[in-house]
This record gives C-alpha cells, sequence and structure tokens, in this order.
C-alpha cells in the first residue's frame, strides 16, 4: 500500500533529531515543493502562512525565556532577604520593583496574543497564572520593604490600532493580570467552537479561588474608555464634580473595547462560574461564594439559603465548623437563622469552636433589626459580656488571693458607717505631662489621688487584706541563656517580635483587655439606651461581691494601683488596666466613674515589655 506523505514525513522526524530532520527537508522535500503547480503551491503557501500565525503568539508569549527571569530574579531576591535581612531591605525594594516592571511589560503581549489574536489560550493561562503565584511569592519573601507598596506599576495596552484599552496607573500588577484573564475567558467562547476550552479555564480558576474576583467583573453593563486625562486638582470645583462611585466600576471594568461577540459571551461565563459555585457552595457554604452567586444570579438565593440552613443549622457532628454559617446568613439576611446559629455556637460542645469577633459581629447586625429581633438577640450580648468579664474577675482573685477576707471587712466598715459607699463629687486628676518630675507619681503615669482622711485608712487596710501574688521571677537560666547566632533571619524576627517572659505567659494576656473592650464596644453600639443600662446591671450581678467593687467608690480604683506598683512586672500594670476596664464598661454614671476614665491610661504601650 502506498504510503502517506505526513506519514513518512512523521517517521523520519520520530527517528532523527532536528538537525537531521531539517537537512533531510532541505535536500529532498524542499526542491519538490517548489516545483508543484501553481494552483496547489497557493494552497500549500496559505496553509504554511496560517500556521506561522499561529506560532507568532507563542514566539510574542515567549513564556520560557521571561519566566525564567521572573523567577532568577525572585530567588535572588529570596536569598538577598536571607543574608541581609535587617539593613538590605533598599535594595530589596528595587529588586522587587525590577520584577514588577518586567511583569508589567509582558501583560500586554498576553492580551495581544490571546485576546486581540486569539491564539495560545492556554499558553497566556499559563502565562497568567505564573504572573499570579510570583506575585505571591513577591507579597512573601519576608523582606522589611513591604512589596504593596511598591507593587504600582504603568501598564497601558493598546490595541492594534493604537487605541488604549486598558490603563493602570495606580493600581496593583494582579489588577491587570484579573483583566487579561476576564477577556481571555470571553475569547475562548467567541473564538474557540463549543465551551470545553472556557470550561477549563473556569475550572481552574476556582481552583484558584478567583471565581468571586472574575464575576465581580463579567458585568454587562459597558464602561467609558480608560480615562485620557488626569484627574483634577485636589479640592478644585472640578475636583467635585467628579462621579467617584463610575470612576472605580470603569476601574475595575474597563470593558468599552469588547467586541459584540465578546459581550455577548458575558453572560455565558458567569454561568459557568455560577454553576461551578454553587457545587462549591453545596460542599462548604462561605459568605463569599454566595455573595458572588447572588449578585451573579439573585434568583439562586432561596436555593443557597436552603443549603446553608442544612449545612449549618444541623450539622453532621459536633466538629462541623459553623463560623461561616454567620456571615452567610448576615448577608441573606436570615436574622432568625443568625439567631439560632448563635445558640448552636453557645451549647456546651460547641462553645470554643467560635471565635467571639465573629458573634461580635452577629450581635452587633441583629441589634439593629426589629425589636422582636433585638430582644432575642440581648440575652446572647449578656452571655459574652459575663464571659469577658468573668476572666477579669478570675484574675483579680488569683492575684488577690485573700480578697474574700478583704470584702468582710469591707462590709464590717460599712455596716458601721465608718465609710460611706459614695465620697463627693471632686475634680478628677490629669494625668501627668511626658517626661515631667516624678513628684511622687506613679511609675504608670497614673496622679495620686488627693488625701481622704475618713477613707483612705479603710481602704488601705482592705488593700492590705486582700493579699497580693507576685509575678512570677524569670528563672536566671534564661538571662544567662547564649546569644543566638541571628545569621537565621527568621529566628531573629521571630525573637524580636514574639519574645515572652514566663511571668507574661502565665499572667493576664493583653488579649483579656482587647476582647472586653471589643465585647463592650457592642454593648455601646446597642441602640436601646433603657436596654443597654439593664445589660450593665445584669453583668455587675455576676460579680459575687460586684456591690462592693462597683459601689463603693475607690475600692476598684484600689485594686487597679496595687497593679501599677511595680514597673517591673507589666503583666500586673494588664491587670490594673483590666480592672479600670471592667470598672468603667458596667458601673454606674458618677463621679467616681468619671476619675476612673481620667486615670485611663490612653494606649496599651505601657504594659509591654
Amino acid at each position: 500500500m502506498l504510503r502517506k506523505p505526513s506519514e513518512v514525513l512523521n517517521s523520519l522526524g520520530s527517528l532523527h533529531d532536528a538537525e537531521t530532520f531539517h537537512h533531510i527537508l532541505r535536500e529532498h522535500v524542499f526542491p519538490f515543493l517548489d516545483k508543484l503547480p501553481t494552483e496547489q503551491t497557493a494552497s500549500l503557501v496559505e496553509a504554511l502562512e496560517d500556521a506561522e500565525d499561529d506560532l507568532a503568539g507563542a514566539s510574542l508569549i515567549n513564556f520560557d525565556e521571561r519566566s525564567t527571569s521572573i523567577s532568577k530574579g525572585i530567588k535572588e531576591l529570596k536569598r538577598h532577604v536571607k543574608s541581609d535581612w535587617k539593613e538590605g531591605y533598599e535594595e530589596q525594594a528595587e529588586m522587587m520593583t525590577e520584577i514588577v516592571e518586567e511583569m508589567a511589560g509582558w501583560i500586554p503581549d498576553l492580551w495581544t496574543a490571546g485576546v486581540e489574536q486569539g491564539t495560545e489560550h492556554l499558553l497566556v493561562h499559563k502565562s497568567l497564572k505564573f504572573c499570579k503565584s510570583s506575585l505571591g511569592a513577591l507579597a512573601n519573601t519576608h523582606s522589611r520593604s513591604n512589596f504593596s507598596d511598591l507593587d504600582s506599576p504603568d501598564i497601558v495596552v493598546e490595541d492594534a490600532n493604537g487605541k488604549v484599552v486598558y490603563k493602570n496607573e495606580h493600581g496593583s500588577t494582579e489588577h491587570a493580570v484579573l483583566w487579561v484573564w476576564r477577556d481571555l475567558l470571553l475569547s475562548a467562547i467567541v473564538r474557540v467552537q463549543g465551551t470545553s476550552l472556557a470550561e477549563k479555564l473556569v475550572a481552574d480558576l476556582e481552583s484558584l479561588d478567583l471565581a468571586s474576583e472574575m464575576l465581580d467583573r463579567l458585568e454587562e453593563e459597558i464602561t467609558d474608555p480608560p480615562r485620557a486625562t488626569k484627574f483634577p486638582k485636589y479640592g478644585s470645583e472640578e475636583y467635585k464634580k467628579v462621579d467617584w462611585a463610575a470612576e472605580e466600576e470603569r476601574n475595575l471594568l474597563m470593558n468599552a473595547h469588547l467586541s459584540p461577540e465578546m459581550r455577548a459571551a458575558i453572560p455565558k461565563v458567569k454561568a459557568l462560574f455560577v454553576a461551578g459555585g454553587v457545587a462549591k457552595f453545596e460542599i462548604e457554604p462561605t459568605e463569599d461564594v454566595y455573595s458572588s452567586i447572588v449578585y451573579a444570579n439573585p434568583n439562586l438565593r432561596d436555593r443557597l439559603l436552603s443549603v446553608a440552613k442544612a449545612h449549618f443549622l444541623t450539622p453532621k457532628d459536633r466538629w462541623t465548623s459553623i463560623s461561616s454559617g454567620f456571615g452567610v446568613f448576615q448577608r441573606a439576611g436570615a436574622d432568625l437563622e443568625l439567631l439560632q446559629l448563635l445558640d448552636l455556637a453557645n451549647t456546651p460542645e460547641r462553645r470554643f469552636l467560635t471565635d467571639d469577633k465573629t458573634q461580635q459581629a452577629a450581635i452587633s447586625y441583629l441589634s439593629g433589626r426589629s425589636p422582636d429581633i433585638r430582644s432575642k438577640t440581648r440575652l446572647h450580648l449578656e452571655r459574652g459580656l459575663s464571659q469577658v468579664a468573668a476572666l477579669t474577675i478570675q484574675e483579680i482573685k488569683r492575684v488577690f488571693p485573700t480578697l474574700p477576707d478583704a470584702w468582710r471587712y469591707l462590709k464590717d466598715q460599712l455596716d458601721k458607717g465608718k465609710i460611706t459607699p459614695a465620697v463627693p463629687d471632686e475634680p478628677s486628676p490629669k494625668r501627668p505631662k511626658p517626661n515631667a518630675p516624678s513628684y511622687g507619681y506613679r511609675s504608670s503615669g497614673i496622679l495620686p489621688r488627693d488625701p481622704d482622711p475618713t477613707r483612705d485608712p479603710i481602704l488601705k487596710i482592705f488593700i492590705s487584706k486582700a493579699g497580693w501574688t507576685p509575678a512570677e521571677e524569670r528563672d536566671d537560666s534564661e538571662e544567662e541563656e547564649e546569644e543566638d547566632d541571628y545569621r537565621d533571619f527568621d529566628e531573629q524576627r521571630y525573637n524580636d517580635n514574639t519574645y515572652e517572659s514566663p511571668a507574661e505567659k502565665q499572667d493576664i494576656p493583653l488579649a483579656f483587655i482587647t476582647v472586653l473592650q471589643e465585647w463592650v464596644g457592642v454593648l455601646n453600639r446597642w441602640p436601646d439606651i433603657p436596654e443597654r443600662e439593664a445589660i450593665k446591671e445584669s453583668v455587675r450581678a455576676t460579680f459575687e461581691d460586684g456591690k462592693y467593687f462597683f459601689d463603693v467608690d475607690g475600692v476598684a480604683d484600689k485594686l487597679a494601683r496595687r497593679c501599677d506598683y511595680g514597673a517591673s512586672e507589666p503583666c500586673r500594670q494588664r491587670l490594673g488596666r483590666a480592672i479600670r476596664e471592667l470598672y468603667c464598661a458596667f458601673a454606674k454614671e458618677s463621679g467616681e466613674k468619671e476619675r476612673m476614665k481620667k486615670d485611663m491610661p490612653s494606649g496599651l504601650s505601657f504594659v509591654v515589655v
């Protein structure tokens, strides 16, 4: 049987190296091709020119050379960071800038090849994935130079006619990468028969958690072309007239250049992402996926909400995370479901599986809903406040071990009328100016109160009877610990930024104070003031001796000042701050409360070792 020319050429190509194969073509095939009849020659030349056009895209992309160059730059940057982390940040900033500029010069070529020419879709997709991962690597070199401060290249993309289709003067490189990706998806629908290629690209983008980013950019509304002129001078009349919402929308989409065919392809690409998003949501519901799907197709809200109810309100086991359900139900405006989730989160077996911030956000949201919903939410706020207050109270009892004896003494003095709950209002003490002479000021920077011959002796005995637990001394072996080599930059940064003494680890952490402040912030945003005061009263009742701590002026102050004494014991100073926070958060309005507020340090820096 007569063999086909293609079979012979394939066989020769597989049997010989490229140089030998090219020699065979040059000696035996090329002369024969040049002698073909005119009509056959024209057809062959046309086919070869089409092949040449197809290969032009790969040549323009030049993936191997460009990716190798960028990868080499990142490796050199990481070596420089490791060898000179402390002093070499300026050189590292220059290296980052060079890599970003190299990537910025590549992006217009990727758009030209994949979108305008409509070729090499997979190679352009591969290149964009490489750019995305490279940006992630640049952001995580641990250099002292912040990559995000340097990632704002000037990127301008023009079509074959010289018309500007994309302009990025102050945005990130990722902004341009995502823009090209959006156009590439539309090109894959328009240029390639069927949707198999687009489905492959969409699945890949979903695996990179970029579905939401893509859906944000797949808006069917067409924006104006990129701005050709600079923005008006800040503060001028022209500046005030700028529609910043429209500018933000244009900056995100930049889709004025899309052809009618590509615009018509937008719903098809959105449908692919939505289908993938629904499948993902059914496995693992999250707020981001919910928001992106409902934004693209509002009709799917009820279906997604049903999935979320089944997943979060009837979890398969006690270890199933329900944290992301708060965001889903809040985004869906599902108030009753959100209340059910708060109930579930505080069952004994799940009490520690949902962080405070998540519950605080849900309570803040529900407090602004209907009065009925707010009344059902109040119990959750009281519970959160009581729990965080109990942590501080527990620490007070640990540090003042004989506090019950002090309470009994104080009760006896009150019963005998030797001390009254309140003192006459007086001017609040002022904090000393920085670097002022001490003149008896405490090391904490808090001014002593004016003497009170009637109350001071009793309160002095009270604090003496409360006892005191000193902070644990630091082990001498730690003082004599050999210095680290510090040539390992990771270890140096860890030791510089995260060191805690044994006393700090055992005693009240800074988190006690910040968590208390966060919960009190939710309380202060509660819209109904009488209810707010009732909540405070409820929390005061959780303190066994709250009637003394909150109602007898000077008691909380004495406990806090006892903690202020030792600047060498920052963990005790933290407890002093926590005592003041506890008192100011829940005590009734009074002159003593105002005095305690004045005594409150303006920041937390004084408690850091």
